[in-house]
């Protein structure tokens, strides 16, 4: 069993670290665009629902009122690593299909490795806000950010699996991507 998981997280390793250097190849900025993007979107929820009067909205919470930025920036950046590991996941067999027909290895590794590289992303971006959050501050340093941590590998976990099993019915059904785009859309507008 030992001699089987090695070369597998080998693997993983492999092909996240080289879906992470095509990303940003030929890019002048690199690997800072996944810094970049999320604190500009971060930024401006926070500019226009901070800013401008007539759409401040605030949750309350038990100690007070908490901005809606907060909840707004939170669930776009854990939206965004969602849909994007699924809706890139769902081809890896497809677009990896010369080294399926070449290799013998653990196939759910390669959508697996699309929704690994896009949670770097997530954590990026989940690191940019809580800066930006202190850097407003905003008290973002408290105990409880330390529950991101096993609740972001529960969600690691949870799209690692569906981009699996979308990945696989991809295969038998090519009709899976457009269902799975207009699925997000749909439940992105509903919620």
């Amino acid at each position: 069993m030992a001699a089987t998981v090695s070369p597998t997280f080998s693997l993983l390793r492999q092909l996240v670290l080289r879906d992470l250097r095509v990303r940003y190849r030929s890019t002048i900025f690199g690997f800072l665009w996944s810094l970049v993007k999320p604190a500009i979107l971060i930024a401006l929820f926070f500019a226009v629902f901070q800013m401008f009067p007539g759409i401040r909205g605030t949750l309350t919470d038990f100690k007070g009122s908490v901005s809606f930025g907060v909840f707004l920036s939170i669930g776009i950046i854990t939206w965004t690593f969602f849909a994007g590991a699924l809706n890139e996941g769902v081809n890896a067999y497809l677009v990896h299909h010369h080294l399926i027909t070449k290799a013998a290895f653990y196939r759910p590794v390669l959508p697996i490795a699309s929704a690994i590289s896009h949670f770097i992303h997530y954590l990026v971006a989940q690191a940019a806000l809580i800066l930006f959050l202190g850097f407003i501050g905003y008290h973002s340093w408290q105990p409880q950010i330390l529950l991101l941590i096993p609740l972001s590998l529960v969600e690691l976990i949870m799209v690692s699996s569906i981009v699996a099993i979308l990945a696989w019915a991809q295969v038998l059904v090519r009709d899976t991507t457009q269902f799975l785009e207009l699925g997000l859309m749909v439940w992105f507008y509903g919620s």
